[in-house]
């Protein structure tokens, strides 16, 4: 039975406050002795190839996820209108929605990710699903988001059918779920309306959107992008947990958006699950740096296809015992072995540098048997083009 999925961006409201953040799923432990060499050596051993000028195409990015622009949707508006690409409030408003209906094909997992301006006040996106017996369910959310400090929070809603665990959307096995999109905008303080652009769906079930033909890709390839640990002094004893915002904060610098690890980290604090390691939190902070940004499910060929044409791609991994992210830069050969180099934030703040991890001890770290043996990425893109 097909389903269709629901996504609702909910509620744009003005509060005031804080924020921090975490990425992975608690505190993070040292990372183990069996993972390799410095990088050093590892760009010493990077092909020449590295030099060339890659022709970028982000539309080839897309494996396991689709990206619907807002423009390109149709559904109910409520006070809400498209101007110039974007879903915003009609002039006057203060709060209004908007719903649509998607059919993503059969799955029993989602990720969600969107590109907003918030302009302080609140993007919330849900999902509501269709069982196998035909039965709705009430929208469940990721949590409201928002730029403003403190407003951003995860909820964990669940049902008879299903769980939102913080960033993980899991419908109980037997059943199957369809949906729809539901954009709630509320002004903050009276000033602009709220902007969404587009948002993502990804599922491991989903048919594969692209290809890599791995014969074509370079044996090595190295994206410079500079080195940060989120061990140095200035982050504070929030230190060894913000894997997750120094991934973003590294990619953000690499694309030309210098932001302070501990900026990125306070703006994409949870303040519901009181942590910094929200994946769709973290996605939505690069797309309100004016990128686009989302999350996928991606296999050894799909990160190096991504790499080689020059973009960085975030991690979700078990390096450490309680889950860390690491922004994948580059990967090489060294004496007949394949190695990823990353830019690894849990390394010494004295001497921060990249780390070489084999493919096979990386990978067995990061694909997941949840995720149909894929592992969980951030992905980030270009300049959104408004």
């Amino acid at each position: 039975m097909k389903r269709y999925i629901a996504l609702l961006l909910l509620l744009l409201t003005a509060l005031n406050a804080f924020a921090a953040c975490d990425d992975e799923k608690a505190e993070e432990s040292s990372k183990s002795a069996e993972i390799v060499e410095s990088s050093e050596s590892t760009e010493e051993s990077v092909s020449s190839e590295e030099s060339i000028e890659p022709v970028k195409e982000e539309g080839k990015l897309h494996y396991h996820t689709k990206t619907y622009l807002l423009k390109d949707t149709a559904g109910e508006m409520t006070n809400t209108e498209l101007v110039n690409g974007a879903l915003r409030l009609k002039e006057g408003e203060s709060k209004g929605e908007y719903i649509t209906e998607l059919d993503i094909g059969t799955f029993d997992t989602i990720l969600a990710s969107w590109n907003a301006e918030t302009e302080k006040g609140i993007v919330e996106m849900s999902v509501s699903y269709q069982t196998t017996e035909g039965q709705w369910s009430e929208f469940l959310s990721w949590g409201p988001w928002s730029s403003k400090r403190g407003i951003s929070r995860s909820t964990s809603p669940k049902d008879e059918y299903a769980t939102l665990a913080i960033d993980i959307f899991t419908v109980n096995k037997g059943y199957t779920a369809s949906g729809k999109i539901k954009v709630k905008l509320e002004l903050s303080r009276g000033v602009k309306s709220p902007k969404v652009y587009n948002f993502s769906i990804t599922t491991p079930q989903m048919e594969k959107q692209q290809t890599v033909d791995a014969s074509a890709l370079p044996e090595s390839f190295l994206n410079d992008v500079p080195m940060r640990s989120q061990l140095a002094p200035e982050n504070g004893a929030d230190g060894n947990r913000i894997c997750s915002p120094t991934t973003v904060a590294m990619a953000l610098e690499f694309m030309g958006k210098n932001k302070a690890t501990m900026t990125a980290a306070k703006d994409i604090y949870d303040n519901g699950w009181e942590a910094y390691g929200n994946w769709s939190f973290a996605v939505a902070y690069a797309g309100e740096q004016g990128f686009t940004a989302y999350m996928d499910l991606y296999d050894r060929d799909m990160m190096k296809y991504a790499l080689s044409q020059g973009y960085v791609i975030g991690c979700s991994t078990y390096l450490t015992s309680s889950g860390h992210l690491v922004l994948l830069s580059g990967y090489t050969v060294i004496d007949g072995v394949e190695y990823y180099i990353a830019n690894d934030p849990n390394v010494n703040a004295n001497n921060p540098k990249r780390t070489n991890y084999t493919v096979e001890y990386f990978e067995e770290r990061w694909l997941r048997d949840s995720m149909g043996g894929y592992g969980v990425v951030y992905v980030f893109g270009d300049k959104r083009a408004d």
